[in-house]
């Protein structure tokens, strides 16, 4: 069971982040199906050869998956509220009572989370869409997460200036 809780409507917003994944890393999921179509489509013959089409079309699905990943997070008063569509349907909260630690940290998203998007690493769990810096939560007690019970939770920032901002506004 994830915690989710509906954000109450008079809590003011501290900071909100809406992020997809970039352009050329959309590009680099493309690319790969673009050629796979040119390959299919000059050389299989219609018909006669259904596991090249269904390898395009899964190639086509995943790239079009990537398009439609959205990451979006708020600061409030009250805590931090994460969404990573289409993974996360439902907004998951994260009260500041069971937060022990919150603070913009940079880090290596290929050593350490084995890339960008929803990953599980050595170092917890982390929703991110690019970039190299983020905001690490670190819970009092484990968190039942997308995978499992995790201490931390990295969400990833492109706007690390504007979450310290924010983060100095509350105290924990």
């Amino acid at each position: 069971m994830y915690l989710c809780v509906v954000i109450e409507e008079n809590t003011p917003i501290l900071f909100h982040e809406k992020q997809r994944f970039s352009k050329w890393f959309l590009l680099l999921v493309f690319l790969p199906a673009i050629l796979s179509a040119a390959v299919v489509f000059r050389f299989a013959e219609t018909g006669k050869d259904p596991e090249a089409f269904i390898g395009l079309g899964i190639a086509l699905l995943a790239g079009a998956l990537m398009v439609l990943v959205t990451l979006e997070t708020s600061l409030t008063a009250n805590g931090v509220s994460v969404r990573f569509i289409p993974f996360l349907r439902k907004t998951s909260v994260f009260l500041f009572d069971e937060i022990a630690s919150l603070e913009v940290v940079r880090y290596k998203p290929i050593r350490e989370y084995g890339g960008w998007g929803l990953r599980r690493g050595k170092n917890g769990l982390a929703y991110s869409v690019s970039g190299k810096q983020g905001v690490l939560i670190t819970f009092k007690e484990p968190k039942k997460l997308f995978w499992g019970k995790h201490k931390t939770l990295l969400i990833g920032t492109r706007k690390p200036d504007a979450w310290q901002s924010a983060l100095q506004n509350i105290s924990l």
